[in-house]
Protein backbone atom coordinates (compact mmCIF):
# COMPACT_ATOMS: atom_id res chain seq x y z
CA UNK A 1 0.00 0.00 0.00
CA UNK A 2 1.14 3.90 -0.08
CA UNK A 3 -0.12 6.12 2.11
CA UNK A 4 -1.46 9.05 1.95
CA UNK A 5 -0.25 12.40 3.75
CA UNK A 6 -0.47 12.22 7.67
CA UNK A 7 -2.74 15.57 8.30
CA UNK A 8 -6.21 14.66 6.92
CA UNK A 9 -7.12 17.90 5.34
CA UNK A 10 -4.21 18.43 2.58
CA UNK A 11 -2.73 22.17 2.94
CA UNK A 12 -3.03 23.82 -0.50
CA UNK A 13 -0.35 26.77 -1.01
CA UNK A 14 -0.86 29.53 -2.79
CA UNK A 15 1.13 28.95 -5.07
CA UNK A 16 0.74 25.03 -5.61
CA UNK A 17 -0.75 23.34 -8.48
CA UNK A 18 -4.57 23.49 -8.68
CA UNK A 19 -5.74 20.29 -7.29
CA UNK A 20 -8.31 20.84 -10.25
CA UNK A 21 -5.81 19.68 -12.35
CA UNK A 22 -5.58 22.82 -14.67
CA UNK A 23 -1.63 23.23 -14.37
CA UNK A 24 -2.41 26.59 -12.90
CA UNK A 25 -1.48 28.01 -9.27
CA UNK A 26 -3.60 27.81 -6.72
CA UNK A 27 -4.03 31.60 -6.19
CA UNK A 28 -4.31 31.99 -9.99
CA UNK A 29 -7.41 29.35 -10.64
CA UNK A 30 -9.53 28.11 -7.48
CA UNK A 31 -8.24 29.91 -4.92
CA UNK A 32 -8.51 33.44 -6.56
CA UNK A 33 -11.10 34.73 -3.99
CA UNK A 34 -9.37 33.68 -1.20
CA UNK A 35 -11.64 31.44 0.30
CA UNK A 36 -10.61 27.65 1.43
CA UNK A 37 -12.67 24.90 -0.15
CA UNK A 38 -14.84 22.86 1.67
CA UNK A 39 -13.69 19.32 1.65
CA UNK A 40 -16.76 18.16 -0.36
CA UNK A 41 -16.03 20.88 -2.84
CA UNK A 42 -12.31 20.00 -2.94
CA UNK A 43 -13.24 16.18 -3.26
CA UNK A 44 -15.40 16.63 -5.99
CA UNK A 45 -12.61 19.17 -7.17
CA UNK A 46 -10.23 16.28 -7.60
CA UNK A 47 -12.84 13.49 -8.57
CA UNK A 48 -13.35 15.40 -11.66
CA UNK A 49 -9.58 15.67 -12.21
CA UNK A 50 -9.09 11.86 -11.61
CA UNK A 51 -11.95 10.82 -13.73
CA UNK A 52 -9.97 12.75 -16.21
CA UNK A 53 -6.28 11.48 -15.54
CA UNK A 54 -6.70 8.28 -13.29
CA UNK A 55 -2.98 7.74 -13.36
CA UNK A 56 -2.70 11.26 -11.48
CA UNK A 57 -0.80 9.53 -8.37
CA UNK A 58 -0.84 13.05 -6.82
CA UNK A 59 -4.47 13.78 -7.13
CA UNK A 60 -5.34 10.03 -5.50
CA UNK A 61 -2.94 11.11 -2.92
CA UNK A 62 -4.99 13.99 -2.01
CA UNK A 63 -8.50 12.83 -2.32
CA UNK A 64 -7.89 9.89 -0.24
CA UNK A 65 -6.96 11.66 2.81
CA UNK A 66 -10.48 13.61 2.87
CA UNK A 67 -12.15 10.04 2.82
CA UNK A 68 -10.26 8.07 5.49
CA UNK A 69 -10.35 11.13 7.77
CA UNK A 70 -14.17 11.67 7.41
CA UNK A 71 -13.93 14.99 6.25
CA UNK A 72 -16.58 14.12 3.67
CA UNK A 73 -19.76 12.16 4.47
CA UNK A 74 -19.97 8.87 2.41
CA UNK A 75 -23.18 10.01 0.47
CA UNK A 76 -21.21 13.30 -0.82
CA UNK A 77 -18.45 10.78 -2.43
CA UNK A 78 -18.80 10.18 -6.24
CA UNK A 79 -21.42 13.50 -5.65
CA UNK A 80 -19.25 15.39 -8.45
CA UNK A 81 -20.76 12.90 -11.47
CA UNK A 82 -24.60 13.21 -11.70
CA UNK A 83 -27.05 10.67 -13.97
CA UNK A 84 -29.26 14.20 -14.63
CA UNK A 85 -30.15 14.04 -18.34
CA UNK A 86 -28.58 10.76 -18.99
CA UNK A 87 -29.59 7.85 -20.69
CA UNK A 88 -31.44 6.17 -17.94
CA UNK A 89 -29.53 2.10 -17.67
CA UNK A 90 -31.30 -0.58 -16.03
CA UNK A 91 -28.81 -2.21 -13.93
CA UNK A 92 -28.23 -5.08 -11.83
CA UNK A 93 -25.80 -5.74 -9.49
CA UNK A 94 -24.51 -9.57 -9.11
CA UNK A 95 -23.61 -10.78 -5.77
CA UNK A 96 -22.03 -14.21 -5.28
CA UNK A 97 -21.81 -15.41 -2.36
CA UNK A 98 -20.85 -18.89 -0.26
CA UNK A 99 -19.97 -19.09 3.58
CA UNK A 100 -20.04 -15.65 4.64
CA UNK A 101 -22.60 -14.77 7.84
CA UNK A 102 -25.82 -13.32 7.83
CA UNK A 103 -25.02 -10.39 8.70
CA UNK A 104 -22.02 -9.68 6.41
CA UNK A 105 -24.52 -10.54 4.13
CA UNK A 106 -27.31 -8.13 4.83
CA UNK A 107 -24.45 -5.69 5.34
CA UNK A 108 -24.00 -5.92 1.43
CA UNK A 109 -27.62 -5.85 0.37
CA UNK A 110 -28.04 -2.50 2.23
CA UNK A 111 -25.77 -1.10 0.50
CA UNK A 112 -27.07 -2.13 -2.71
CA UNK A 113 -30.61 -0.79 -1.21
CA UNK A 114 -29.55 2.26 -0.58
CA UNK A 115 -28.01 3.38 -3.52
CA UNK A 116 -28.97 7.14 -5.35
CA UNK A 117 -29.42 5.26 -8.33
CA UNK A 118 -31.91 2.40 -8.96
CA UNK A 119 -30.76 -1.12 -9.13
CA UNK A 120 -31.59 -4.98 -8.98
CA UNK A 121 -29.76 -7.04 -6.62
CA UNK A 122 -28.96 -10.57 -8.01
CA UNK A 123 -27.97 -13.05 -5.49
CA UNK A 124 -26.12 -16.17 -5.97
CA UNK A 125 -25.16 -18.79 -3.76
CA UNK A 126 -22.57 -20.76 -4.42
CA UNK A 127 -23.69 -24.16 -3.09
CA UNK A 128 -24.37 -22.89 0.22
CA UNK A 129 -28.12 -20.90 0.40
CA UNK A 130 -29.06 -18.88 2.83
CA UNK A 131 -33.01 -19.30 3.03
CA UNK A 132 -33.53 -16.05 4.78
CA UNK A 133 -32.46 -14.39 2.12
CA UNK A 134 -35.61 -15.59 0.00
CA UNK A 135 -37.54 -12.76 1.97
CA UNK A 136 -35.64 -10.00 0.64
CA UNK A 137 -35.87 -7.46 -2.42
CA UNK A 138 -33.50 -9.45 -4.56
CA UNK A 139 -33.25 -11.95 -7.32
CA UNK A 140 -31.74 -15.05 -5.50
CA UNK A 141 -30.19 -17.97 -7.56
CA UNK A 142 -29.16 -21.25 -6.02
CA UNK A 143 -25.91 -23.47 -7.49
CA UNK A 144 -26.53 -27.37 -6.38
CA UNK A 145 -22.88 -27.28 -5.38
CA UNK A 146 -19.89 -25.28 -4.69
CA UNK A 147 -18.25 -24.66 -8.04
CA UNK A 148 -15.18 -24.04 -6.32
CA UNK A 149 -13.66 -21.16 -8.57
CA UNK A 150 -13.53 -17.87 -6.09
CA UNK A 151 -17.19 -17.33 -7.25
CA UNK A 152 -16.16 -16.99 -11.16
CA UNK A 153 -19.28 -19.56 -12.03
CA UNK A 154 -21.90 -17.86 -9.47
CA UNK A 155 -20.89 -14.55 -11.03
CA UNK A 156 -21.49 -15.94 -14.67
CA UNK A 157 -25.10 -16.82 -13.34
CA UNK A 158 -25.91 -13.56 -11.99
CA UNK A 159 -24.89 -12.03 -14.84
CA UNK A 160 -26.91 -14.20 -17.15
CA UNK A 161 -30.21 -14.09 -15.28
CA UNK A 162 -29.71 -10.40 -14.96
CA UNK A 163 -29.56 -10.13 -18.59
CA UNK A 164 -32.38 -12.36 -19.05
CA UNK A 165 -34.54 -10.67 -16.89
CA UNK A 166 -33.91 -7.25 -18.66
CA UNK A 167 -31.28 -5.25 -17.27
CA UNK A 168 -28.72 -3.40 -19.65
CA UNK A 169 -26.15 -2.51 -17.58
CA UNK A 170 -24.23 -4.95 -14.95
CA UNK A 171 -22.51 -4.36 -11.85
CA UNK A 172 -20.70 -6.54 -9.38
CA UNK A 173 -20.32 -6.82 -5.89
CA UNK A 174 -18.51 -9.66 -3.69
CA UNK A 175 -20.31 -10.03 -0.73
CA UNK A 176 -17.63 -8.79 2.00
CA UNK A 177 -17.53 -5.60 0.35
CA UNK A 178 -20.19 -2.36 0.42
CA UNK A 179 -20.98 0.14 -1.74
CA UNK A 180 -21.45 4.00 -1.08
CA UNK A 181 -24.71 5.50 -1.77
CA UNK A 182 -23.54 7.11 -4.95
CA UNK A 183 -21.13 4.18 -6.28
CA UNK A 184 -23.86 3.01 -9.24
CA UNK A 185 -25.23 6.55 -9.74
CA UNK A 186 -21.02 7.93 -10.58
CA UNK A 187 -20.32 4.91 -12.66
CA UNK A 188 -24.04 5.22 -14.97
CA UNK A 189 -22.69 8.86 -15.10
CA UNK A 190 -19.76 8.44 -16.15
CA UNK A 191 -20.18 5.51 -18.20
CA UNK A 192 -22.72 7.93 -20.43
CA UNK A 193 -20.66 10.74 -20.66
CA UNK A 194 -17.62 8.76 -21.67
CA UNK A 195 -19.38 6.54 -24.21
CA UNK A 196 -17.84 3.90 -22.04
CA UNK A 197 -19.10 0.37 -22.34
CA UNK A 198 -17.02 -0.44 -19.24
CA UNK A 199 -16.34 1.41 -16.30
CA UNK A 200 -15.01 1.82 -13.22
CA UNK A 201 -14.61 3.28 -9.63
CA UNK A 202 -12.15 3.56 -6.78
CA UNK A 203 -11.74 1.81 -3.62
CA UNK A 204 -10.82 2.19 0.18
CA UNK A 205 -9.65 -0.54 1.94
CA UNK A 206 -11.06 -1.45 5.42
CA UNK A 207 -10.66 -4.50 7.63
CA UNK A 208 -13.32 -6.77 8.49
CA UNK A 209 -14.53 -4.45 11.35
CA UNK A 210 -14.83 -1.56 9.34
CA UNK A 211 -12.04 0.48 9.96
CA UNK A 212 -10.59 1.80 7.12
CA UNK A 213 -7.08 1.62 6.40
CA UNK A 214 -5.42 5.07 5.20
CA UNK A 215 -3.74 3.60 1.79
CA UNK A 216 -4.14 2.62 -1.65
CA UNK A 217 -3.04 -1.00 -3.48
CA UNK A 218 0.16 0.68 -5.59
CA UNK A 219 -1.27 -0.75 -8.75
CA UNK A 220 -5.08 0.34 -8.07
CA UNK A 221 -6.02 3.49 -11.38
CA UNK A 222 -3.16 2.35 -13.42
CA UNK A 223 -3.68 -1.31 -13.68
CA UNK A 224 -5.80 -3.61 -11.77
CA UNK A 225 -9.56 -3.23 -12.02
CA UNK A 226 -11.21 -5.21 -8.87
CA UNK A 227 -14.42 -6.59 -9.76
CA UNK A 228 -16.52 -4.61 -7.30
CA UNK A 229 -15.48 -1.83 -8.80
CA UNK A 230 -16.90 -2.61 -12.26
CA UNK A 231 -19.99 -1.85 -14.51
CA UNK A 232 -20.68 -3.41 -17.75
CA UNK A 233 -22.57 -2.25 -20.41
CA UNK A 234 -23.41 -1.97 -24.25
CA UNK A 235 -20.82 -3.95 -26.27
CA UNK A 236 -19.39 -5.04 -22.90
CA UNK A 237 -22.50 -7.38 -21.66
CA UNK A 238 -21.40 -9.78 -24.30
CA UNK A 239 -18.47 -10.32 -21.76
CA UNK A 240 -20.82 -10.64 -18.83
CA UNK A 241 -20.52 -14.34 -19.11
CA UNK A 242 -16.70 -14.92 -19.79
CA UNK A 243 -16.33 -15.44 -16.30
CA UNK A 244 -16.61 -18.73 -16.67
CA UNK A 245 -14.35 -18.98 -20.18
CA UNK A 246 -11.74 -19.39 -18.49
CA UNK A 247 -9.64 -22.75 -16.48
CA UNK A 248 -10.23 -22.73 -12.92
CA UNK A 249 -6.85 -22.71 -12.03
CA UNK A 250 -7.00 -19.02 -12.48
CA UNK A 251 -9.60 -18.41 -10.54
CA UNK A 252 -7.40 -16.39 -7.46
CA UNK A 253 -6.88 -14.18 -10.11
CA UNK A 254 -10.04 -13.75 -11.89
CA UNK A 255 -10.32 -10.21 -11.69
CA UNK A 256 -7.17 -9.60 -13.40
CA UNK A 257 -7.72 -12.55 -16.08
CA UNK A 258 -11.61 -10.75 -16.69
CA UNK A 259 -10.23 -7.49 -17.12
CA UNK A 260 -7.57 -8.16 -19.48
CA UNK A 261 -10.06 -10.28 -21.31
CA UNK A 262 -12.01 -7.17 -21.84
CA UNK A 263 -8.91 -4.94 -22.78
CA UNK A 264 -7.83 -7.74 -25.56
CA UNK A 265 -10.94 -7.19 -26.76
CA UNK A 266 -10.68 -2.98 -27.07
CA UNK A 267 -12.46 -2.01 -24.44
CA UNK A 268 -11.20 0.54 -22.17
CA UNK A 269 -12.47 0.96 -18.62
CA UNK A 270 -13.32 4.91 -18.33
CA UNK A 271 -12.97 6.03 -14.54
CA UNK A 272 -15.27 7.84 -12.17
CA UNK A 273 -12.65 8.99 -10.04
CA UNK A 274 -14.13 8.43 -6.96
CA UNK A 275 -13.70 6.19 -3.77
CA UNK A 276 -17.07 4.81 -3.87
CA UNK A 277 -16.65 0.95 -3.04
CA UNK A 278 -15.64 0.27 0.80
CA UNK A 279 -13.58 -3.32 -0.10
CA UNK A 280 -12.65 -5.97 2.80
CA UNK A 281 -9.58 -6.89 3.25
CA UNK A 282 -7.95 -9.56 5.42
CA UNK A 283 -4.54 -10.37 4.71
CA UNK A 284 -2.28 -10.54 7.45
CA UNK A 285 0.14 -7.38 5.94
CA UNK A 286 -3.06 -5.21 6.00
CA UNK A 287 -2.98 -5.54 10.05
CA UNK A 288 0.46 -5.17 9.97
CA UNK A 289 0.83 -1.70 7.97
CA UNK A 290 -1.80 -0.59 10.24
CA UNK A 291 -0.13 -1.21 13.20
CA UNK A 292 -2.66 -3.49 14.82
CA UNK A 293 -2.07 -7.34 15.99
CA UNK A 294 -2.58 -9.09 13.00
CA UNK A 295 -5.53 -12.10 14.54
CA UNK A 296 -5.65 -15.31 13.87
CA UNK A 297 -8.29 -14.98 11.78
CA UNK A 298 -6.53 -12.94 9.11
CA UNK A 299 -6.05 -14.84 5.52
CA UNK A 300 -2.70 -15.60 3.77
CA UNK A 301 -2.12 -13.87 0.32
CA UNK A 302 -3.15 -15.46 -3.05
CA UNK A 303 -0.52 -17.95 -4.00
CA UNK A 304 0.79 -16.82 -7.23
CA UNK A 305 3.20 -19.38 -7.26
CA UNK A 306 1.29 -22.89 -7.67
CA UNK A 307 -0.87 -20.64 -10.63
CA UNK A 308 2.35 -20.05 -12.44
CA UNK A 309 4.04 -23.68 -12.03
CA UNK A 310 0.19 -24.77 -13.71
CA UNK A 311 0.80 -22.59 -16.58
CA UNK A 312 4.40 -23.97 -17.17
CA UNK A 313 3.29 -27.29 -16.91
CA UNK A 314 0.80 -26.90 -19.78
CA UNK A 315 2.43 -27.84 -23.42
CA UNK A 316 3.43 -25.24 -25.63
CA UNK A 317 0.48 -25.85 -28.06
CA UNK A 318 -2.14 -25.38 -25.00
CA UNK A 319 -0.42 -22.31 -24.15
CA UNK A 320 -0.68 -21.05 -27.43
CA UNK A 321 -4.56 -22.19 -26.97
CA UNK A 322 -5.09 -20.76 -23.29
CA UNK A 323 -3.62 -17.09 -25.06
CA UNK A 324 -5.89 -17.34 -27.78
CA UNK A 325 -9.05 -17.89 -25.81
CA UNK A 326 -8.26 -15.16 -23.41
CA UNK A 327 -7.25 -13.12 -26.65
CA UNK A 328 -3.92 -11.86 -24.76
CA UNK A 329 -0.19 -13.60 -23.61
CA UNK A 330 -1.29 -15.19 -20.06
CA UNK A 331 2.53 -14.82 -19.77
CA UNK A 332 2.56 -11.02 -19.66
CA UNK A 333 -0.21 -11.16 -16.95
CA UNK A 334 1.61 -13.51 -14.44
CA UNK A 335 5.24 -12.59 -14.85
CA UNK A 336 5.20 -9.35 -13.09
CA UNK A 337 2.80 -11.21 -9.98
CA UNK A 338 5.51 -14.11 -9.95
CA UNK A 339 8.27 -11.44 -9.59
CA UNK A 340 6.42 -9.35 -7.35
CA UNK A 341 5.62 -12.49 -5.10
CA UNK A 342 9.36 -13.91 -5.12
CA UNK A 343 10.50 -10.04 -3.67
Amino acid sequence: MTAPPASTLPAIGRNAPCPCGSARRYKQCHGRDEAPLAPAALLAMLERRLARTPGDLAGWRLALPLVVGGDVADDAIGASLTTAGARPLRVAVVTAYFREDPATLARCHASVSAQTYPCRHVMVADGHPHDAIDGWDVMHRRLARPSADYGDTPRAEGAEAALAAGCDAIAFLDADNAYRPRHVESLVARATAAASAWTRSARTLHLPDGRILPGMQSDDHVGHVDTSCMLLAGDALAMAAAWRAFPRELSPIGDRVFAGMLRARGFTAAHTGAFTLRYTVAEARYYAVAGIPVPPTARAPIAIAPIGAWHRSLSADARRALDRALGFALDDLLRPMLAAAAA
